[in-house]
This record gives structure tokens, sequence and C-alpha cells, in this order.
């Protein structure tokens, strides 16, 4: 009996190759990445967040960069803020990173921040591209105009 399991189960190890190393082919596709050329690179989002009147006035704008490499890895949300006149010339630290994809039109991420994103969940927004602007549809419904950036 215990003759037949070993037999069974080297049977079952041969035909799926379960100690074999991959072939090179296979570790290509395995590692493939799906990016957007015209995605890769640094786009900056400013969002106003101006508020009040007169001397209450405040001044506020949030500038978000965004690094979209080839490789499929990303940086975001790195923030340069302007207060009453006053700029803060410095990014801080990247507070988002990961690994992303594009499909058809659509980005999709795949780890943020160390901690792999459910399939389910995977669907960042919609992209469409055109010239030095990108405009984002994120899958709530709301549009964020990008600007590609020479920064790095």
């Amino acid at each position: 009996m215990r003759t037949f399991f070993l037999l069974l189960f080297w049977t079952a190890v041969y035909s799926q190759n379960l100690f074999s190393q991959p072939t090179a082919s296979e570790t290509d596709k395995s590692v493939a990445i799906k990016t957007d050329s015209l995605l890769t690179g640094t786009w900056i989002y400013l969002e106003d967040k101006s508020s009040g009147s007169g001397h209450t006035f405040v001044d506020h704008v949030q500038k978000t960069k965004w690094i979209l490499r080839s490789d499929g890895t990303y940086e975001k949300g790195a923030q340069q803020i302007r207060n009453a006149g006053q700029t803060n010339s410095g990014w801080s630290e990247a507070t988002e990173k990961g690994t992303w994809r594009s499909k058809e039109g659509k980005i999709y991420l795949y780890m943020r921040d160390g901690q792999i994103i459910l399939p389910e969940k995977r669907l960042l927004g919609t992209y469409y591209i055109e010239g030095t602007t990108m405009i984002f549809t994120d899958t709530h419904g709301k549009k964020l105009i990008w600007r590609r950036s020479d920064e790095k």
C-alpha cells in the first residue's frame, strides 16, 4: 500500500514538474508588466483649499506628486503646501508606495505600502491623456486633472 502512494506521489510530481526550474519564457511571462508608456513619469495635481474672505482669507494650495515608473512601481502623496503667501519648497517623503498596472484606459493598484490589494479593490480609476494633461476619474466619479512634470 505504501509503495502505491509513493508511486502515485512521484507520478503527480513528474507530470506537473513540481521540482523543475521555470524556463526563461515562463519567468518572463510571470513578471510581464502591463503599463501604458504614456502614464510613466511624474504627474502633479494642484488642489485649491483656500477659504474665507477679507481678513479671514486663507490661501492654501496642496500640490500632490504621483510618480509612475515603467517597472510597475509608484510613489504618491509627496506634497508642497502654500499658505498665506508662504511656499514650502521641499517635498515631504512619499506617503504611499506600491505597484500599479494599466489596461484599456484603467489604472489598477496591486500593492500599497506593502499590503496586497484584493482583486475586487484593485481598480483605481480611468484615465485619458492628451499632451501633458491626464484626466483621471476615480471609482467614485471624481475627476482630477494631473499635469506631467519634469520633477523627480
